[in-house]
């Protein structure tokens, strides 16, 4: 397996790339909970969150940090206006 922190980088450089290799990066059972949306299952996940990629031309990670199996990032992003 994977350590956490290196598949945390991957998949966010896959998933701002549109890669499509990205869906192999998620469990089928994926679950998502933000502010705003929350998505269960990968697919559904990926299909919602499709535009966010499209709408950024550039993202610079700042920090990636790992709990457990766990990970997340801190990132700036310059949006297309």
């Amino acid at each position: 397996m994977t350590d956490p922190l290196t598949l945390a980088e991957a998949y966010l450089n896959a998933f701002y790339a549109g890669d499509p290799r990205v869906r192999d990066m998620l469990a089928d059972d994926f679950h998502f909970s933000g502010p705003s949306a929350h998505f269960h299952g990968a697919d559904a996940f990926l299909r919602a969150s499709s535009h966010a990629a499209a709408g950024t031309r550039t993202v610079e990670i700042e920090k990636l940090f790992a709990s457990g199996s766990e990970a997340d990032r801190d990132a700036s992003k310059d949006v297309k206006s």
